[in-house]
C-alpha cells in the first residue's frame, strides 16, 4: 500500500489530493512500532527526494507538525525520528527554525522519555547540517537541558549523539576549549566543592559523577584538537580520523546505529520513473 501511495503522491498534480494521501500515510497505523515507523520514515525520505524542498515544506512538514501533540506516544516518536531522517532534505532555514522549534517543544514538554530520547538523537543529526554560527547557542541550551533530563536514556543519548555533534562544531570554530571544556570543568570544580561542603551527600556525589562522565565524553575531542594544533605533528602520518567538511571526526565517534534512520531504502528503481520532470497524471 505504501509504494502505491508514493506513486500517487509523486504523480498527482493537485495539492489537495496529495495532502489527503500524505495524511493517510501518517494515519495508516494507530500506534506504529519500531519497524512500522521505519517503513513510514523510508516512505517520507522517498517522498522528500521526489518532491523537492519547496513541496516538502508546504505539504510534508505540516503532516508531521499535526502529530506533535498526538495522544499516543508512538506517533510523537514518529515525529521526533522523522525530523532526523528528513533533515538532509530540508532547506537550511527550515532546519534551524521550524524543525528546531518542533524538537525544542518536544524536549521541553513531552512526558515520554522515549520521545525525548529520539528528539536528542535527531538534534544531533540536525547539528551536523547546520552552519549558522548564531544557532550554536540554541543547540547548546538544548544540550544542557538534555544532560539534566531525569531520564538516564535521554542523558545517554545526549552523550552519544548531541554532545559529539556540538563538540565537532566547536572544534571547527576553534572554541572547544573556550566554550565546552571550560564550562564543564567549571561545573566539575563547583561539584567537588559541593561534595566537600556536604560531607559526601549522595546527591552532590551523583552530580559530580555526572560532570565527570560529560568530561570523559569530551576527552577524545580534546585529544584530536591537540593533535591537529601541534606544529610538530606529521600531516602525512596515518591517523584514525576522517576529514569531513573541515572537521576532524574520530572514527570511534561517528554516529552510532542508535541515530534515527529508515530500516532500509525501498528497492532501487522502484520509483525511478517518478521524477519531477514527469508529473503528468494518468
Amino acid at each position: 500500500l505504501i509504494p502505491l501511495l508514493l506513486c500517487v503522491v509523486a504523480k498527482h498534480p493537485e495539492g489537495r489530493v496529495r495532502d489527503k494521501l500524505l495524511n493517510i500515510l501518517f494515519n495508516l497505523i494507530k500506534r506504529p512500532d519500531k519497524k512500522q515507523r521505519q517503513v513510514i520514515m523510508s516512505a517520507c525520505v522517498a517522498i522528500a527526494k521526489l518532491m523537492g524542498s519547496s513541496q516538502v515544506e508546504c505539504e510534508l512538514l505540516p503532516q508531521i507538525w499535526e502529530e506533535i501533540t498526538h495522544k499516543h506516544y508512538e506517533r510523537r516518536l514518529l515525529v521526533a525520528e522523522s525530523c532526523g531522517v528528513l533533515s538532509p532534505y530540508m532547506p537550511a532555514e527550515l532546519r534551524s527554525s521550524l524543525m528546531l522549534s518542533m524538537l525544542r517543544q518536544m524536549l521541553c514538554e513531552d512526558k515520554a522519555e522515549s520521545v525525548r530520547q529520539a528528539v536528542v538523537r535527531s538534534l544531533g543529526v540536525i547539528v551536523a547540517f547546520t552552519h549558522d554560527e548564531d544557532k550554536f547557542k540554541e543547540f547548546w541550551e538544548l544540550l544542557l537541558r538534555a544532560l539534566s533530563d531525569p531520564s538516564r536514556l535521554v542523558v545517554s543519548s545526549a552523550y552519544t549523539a548531541l554532545l559529539p555533534a556540538l563538540a565537532a562544531w566547536a572544534a571547527e570554530q576553534d572554541s572547544l576549549h573556550s566554550n565546552l571544556l571550560s564550562y564543564f570543568l567549571h561545573q566539575m570544580l563547583n561539584c567537588v566543592k559541593q561534595v566537600a561542603r556536604s560531607d559526601g551527600e549522595s546527591g552532590a556525589v551523583e552530580q559530580c559523577l555526572h560532570q565527570i562522565a560529560t568530561l570523559t565524553h569530551l576527552i577524545p575531542w580534546h585529544y584530536v584538537t591537540f593533535l591537529y594544533s601541534n606544529p610538530d605533528a606529521d600531516p602525512q602520518s596515518p591517523d584514525p580520523t576522517l576529514q569531513h567538511e573541515g572537521t576532524c571526526v574520530p572514527v570511534g565517534l561517528l554516529p552510532d546505529s542508535s541515530l534515527p534512520r529508515p530500516a532500509s531504502e525501498f528497492p532501487q528503481g522502484s520509483f525511478s520513473s517518478l521524477g519531477r520532470e514527469s508529473n503528468s497524471w494518468g
